[in-house]
């Protein structure tokens, strides 16, 4: 990988300065259009204007990148060029995550992931299996033939009692329709429309304290977590037991602020991957009843009249398929972004320090250059070999480089195991003819939610 961080006058030969985009308002540039609709908008842009698109911003200088080769050099450059890029200093962001490891940069960085990271290994998550496999049991159990449920809101419960189990040794329970409610409230403040309202939160706005309640009430509930595992007095060797052993870099042990920010962090990020990723993977397979019975025939297969174990999934090879097909037309995260601390050269265009670049998913997983038939939903393409010889960022649904998402793993095993739990006994169809529309928040999620109507098997 050559080095993209050079001198001004080393660039001057090659790079040029400006790449080809659309034309802007004087004032605001791109933020109307973007903000409308910016999924259609970046996937416009891709199409028109190719794989590096400059993008006018207030105060900002933004480079949309289509390429895997150019999202690999950023991802991938040394984490002393590339910080966060500017949304994680809004001031929503800075509220809800504080100095959680999401926002966080440099040192301080590196030691919370090298905390962190173990936790999420492949052998530490396959101990995770049997609580997944627990909860989905007794949700399902709440389950009747010919109701009607809306299993984005199912999934995002499940997927926060998981979690706070798994992770974090506690019940959630008591305070799901709590935690939702203010994870609804805060979704709406990174909507890409809600910007001017995030900075609204320094102001004596209406909006300041309908987001500060929220983010309130998800710091109240966190208190309960921790506190809840102080009364054990156990370590059990979770994510908060070694949270709450830590240190920070003064060989300090970590304050409780700093505590509760990763813990929200954790909580915020990742019900809503998760939580989403199950939503679109059931509104595809009701949507499409020949892959439901495909992956329905594999399930009986493999588990015949058996329990589920977790050593079944690396049997359940077409659930995978099915999973992946949907990290690639609905992926959790539908854009990453970086911002250069130095000049550098990116596509053969200079970019100067401050520089942000944004890199879509859902732009670069719907591109067909890099796929066949690509906007159609086709678990098959990921069993033929010669379909999956792609560049290695023309699917990246986890991010990627230093800063990718280490659940992902996590995610994925817990996906497989709904999955399949939840069409072994129930086929799936739409309640109505609605078009279900992505809504690009935090992450990408089905806008009013996926009404499914269960049929027992």
């Amino acid at each position: 990988m050559p080095d993209i961080f050079l001198s001004r006058n080393a660039m001057s030969l090659t790079a040029k300065f400006l790449p080809p985009g659309p034309k802007g308002d004087l004032f605001f540039g791109h933020f109307a259009d973007y903000s409308r609709s910016p999924l259609e908008f970046l996937t416009r842009c891709a199409r028109e204007y190719g794989d590096v698109v400059h993008l006018k911003m207030p105060c900002a200088k933004i480079f949309l990148l289509n390429n895997p080769r150019d999202i690999e050099q950023i991802l991938t450059a040394t984490n002393a060029g590339f910080i966060n890029h500017g949304g994680m200093r809004m001031p929503l962001s800075r509220r809800l995550f504080g100095r959680g490891i999401l926002i966080s940069e440099g040192d301080e960085w590196r030691r919370q992931k090298r905390l962190t990271f173990p936790q999420f290994n492949h052998s530490r998550i396959a101990d995770y299996a049997a609580t997944m496999i627990e909860e989905t049991e007794t949700m399902l159990s709440a389950w009747r033939h010919g109701e009607t449920r809306n299993l984005y809101r199912d999934m995002i419960d499940l997927n926060l009692q998981v979690m706070s189990k798994t992770l974090f040794g506690t019940d959630l329970s008591p305070y799901l329709a709590e935690t939702a409610a203010a994870f609804d409230t805060l979704k709406d403040g990174f909507l890409v429309k809600n910007w001017r309202q995030s900075f609204g939160m320094m102001l004596p706005l209406p909006v300041k304290s309908r987001f500060k309640t929220a983010v309130e009430k998800i710091g109240n509930i966190t208190d309960e977590i921790i506190r809840q595992r102080r009364a054990k007095n156990t370590d059990t060797n979770d994510l908060l037991s070694v949270l709450m052993a830590a240190q920070d870099l003064e060989g300090n042990p970590i304050s409780d602020r700093q505590l509760r920010d990763e813990v929200k962090t954790f909580l915020f990020t990742g019900h809503q991957a998760t939580g989403a990723a199950l939503a679109w993977t059931f509104y595809l397979l009701a949507k499409f009843p020949e892959t439901e019975k495909r992956l329905q025939s594999e399930i009986a297969e493999v588990l015949g009249d058996e329990s589920f174990n977790v050593s079944d999934l690396k049997r359940l090879n077409y659930a995978s398929a099915v999973l992946k097909e949907t990290l690639r037309l609905y992926p959790p995260g539908w854009a990453v972004g970086r911002e250069s601390v130095e000049d550098c050269e990116v596509g053969g265009y200079f970019a100067p320090a401050g520089s942000q670049f944004v890199m879509s998913q859902w732009v670069v997983h719907r591109d067909s250059r890099f796929w066949k038939a690509a906007e159609d939903f086709c678990p098959e393409r990921w069993t033929d070999e010669a379909e999956n010889k792609l560049p290695k960022y023309a699917y990246f649904p986890h991010s990627g480089g230093a800063r990718f998402c280490m659940g992902g793993a996590f995610a994925e095993m817990m996906s497989i195991i709904v999955m399949t739990l939840v069409v072994q006994k129930f086929h799936l169809r739409l309640a109505n003819n609605r078009k279900v529309e992505p809504l690009p928040s935090f992450g990408l999620i089905p806008k009013d939610g996926i009404e499914i109507t269960l049929a027992a098997r």
